[in-house]
């Protein structure tokens, strides 16, 4: 009934239950505007969020833009964190797992005024998921995502070794703010249609289909 009073927006349901992936890849597909826009259902946005990422995409509709992604407490739905500095970036274990490492601040950071740092876009190898901007006949160029990576997880270092691979680029910008509630629960064990489902099992196979596609000798390390 909310939803159904907002201008522009559009509820699309599926009738299949095979996780995030074949959601966004029905999104995009359903989408009109030129840039999409990811994000979870467990986000919320900040003041101003939506500029610094549409203009970096029109200045290179090639670029991949990541917002600056702050906690938001599940118990209490506080936001915290605040500014994006000392500056990060995504990277990548051999598990293919995200993690956060320091960025370079005269190597990553994109631009050359020094007084700017603060508010310049970052590089980043690897975005951490589902909160992102990109050009939309971009998104399609590079394949979408991979349809048979299932219910969660790969998927986002997946598609971030196809930007880069595939002649694009990666950023944070930390002047885009949105904000995320990270579950204190099992996601998993509490959804009732996957009961009985080997979802280890499931979520191995996606990491390996990502290793053996993109990893090429390096795929030894993750095996």
């Amino acid at each position: 009934k909310h939803i159904s009073g907002l201008v522009k927006v559009r509820i699309v349901h599926r009738d299949i239950h095979n996780g995030i992936v074949g959601a966004r890849i029905r999104g995009a597909r359903e989408a009109k505007h030129d840039v999409l826009i990811f994000l979870d259902s467990h986000s919320e946005v900040c003041v101003g969020w939506i500029e610094p990422l549409l203009e970096r995409i029109h200045g290179d509709r090639k670029r991949v833009v990541v917002p600056h992604i702050r906690g938001i407490q599940h118990n209490n739905l506080e936001l915290s964190g605040g500014e994006m500095w000392p500056p990060s970036k995504g990277s990548f274990n051999w598990r293919l797992s995200f993690t956060i490492v320091p960025a370079d601040a005269d190597r990553d950071i994109i631009g050359s005024t020094r007084a700017e740092k603060h508010v310049l876009p970052v590089r980043s190898p690897v975005m951490p998921g589902g909160l992102f901007a990109m050009d939309r006949k971009f998104f399609f160029e590079l394949g979408e995502y991979d349809p048979e990576i299932l219910y969660y997880g790969g998927e986002h270092v997946e598609l971030s070794f196809r930007v880069w691979m595939c002649g694009g680029s990666m950023e944070q910008h930390p002047c885009s703010s949105v904000g995320h509630i990270y579950r204190g629960f099992d996601r998993f064990s509490v959804d009732p249609k996957l009961k009985g489902v080997n979802i280890g099992g499931i979520l191995d196979r996606n990491d390996k289909r990502v290793a053996k596609a993109w990893l090429d000798e390096y795929s030894t390390i993750f095996y």
